[in-house]
This record gives C-alpha cells, sequence and structure tokens, in this order.
C-alpha cells in the first residue's frame, strides 16, 4: 500500500484494521493542572505577551479606528490567571465605553450631517476634539 493514502493515514491513527486506538489511558496524567494547560482557558479577549503579562487586547471596530485613534486597544491585566480573572472586568468595561462613546458620536455627527445643521456639527466637532472649554467659547 502506497503511503499517504487515506487507508493508511486510517491505519497510522487507529492502530491496526481492527481500529484499535493508540491513545493514553484516561487515566494518566490528568491530575493537576499546569500552567500552560490554564492559560487554554483565559477570557475572551486576553492573550499573554512575551514577557509573561497578560493584556486584553481587542480590535477597533474599521468605522471607529479614526475616531479612536488606534487599530487595538489594550489593557494590563497582571502575571497571574487570578491577577486576569480579577481585572478583566474592569478593562472590559473601560474598552467598552471607550468604543461606545466613539461610536455615539460617530452617530451623533452623521445625523448632525444628515440633517444639514452646519453650526451644530460645526460645534459638535470642536467639542469632539478640543473638549468643552474650547466648546463653551463658540456658544
Amino acid at each position: 500500500m502506497k503511503k499517504g493514502t487515506q487507508t493508511e493515514v486510517k491505519r497510522n491513527s487507529f492502530g491496526s484494521k481492527t481500529g484499535e486506538c493508540r491513545c493514553r489511558n484516561q487515566s494518566e496524567d490528568f491530575g493537576e493542572q499546569d500552567e500552560d494547560t490554564e492559560i487554554q482557558n483565559l477570557p475572551l479577549y486576553t492573550e499573554r505577551k512575551a514577557d509573561g503579562i497578560f493584556r486584553y487586547r481587542r480590535r477597533v471596530p474599521k468605522n471607529l479606528v479614526e475616531r479612536v485613534g488606534k487599530g487595538y486597544l489594550y489593557r494590563n491585566l497582571g502575571r497571574t490567571k487570578k491577577d486576569v480573572v480579577g481585572n478583566w472586568s474592569d478593562a472590559h468595561a473601560e474598552v467598552e465605553a471607550i468604543l461606545d462613546g466613539a461610536q455615539a458620536s460617530a452617530e451623533k455627527s452623521a445625523e448632525l450631517i444628515k440633517r444639514k445643521d452646519h453650526r451644530a456639527t460645526i460645534l459638535h466637532l470642536v467639542e469632539e476634539n478640543m473638549g468643552r472649554k474650547q466648546h463653551s467659547a463658540w456658544r
């Protein structure tokens, strides 16, 4: 039989024609989990950097990249899984607030432009880019 054919692959993965599986016994090596195994169970948007620090990383939607000024938002979560679990919800809430604020601002700008209210559009853009103090001088 030629190597690489489907039947050869099946024989190699199952052991023989009888279909015996060459898998480890399930009772072997399933005691304590090491740190590498725990890393697989991290919350969404969590990654481990090369220096061992875990961080929250979230891609900014394409339509909001210009408003946020970045393609990704990052927050450090700590070095241990306990730190990650403790800090994740705060980091997620902070990033969600940034994205929600950018989305709301984009929608408001689009609405003002659609209504063709030029004064309100300019005031909104000045407030958005320069802050409220600069905005109050224009009113």
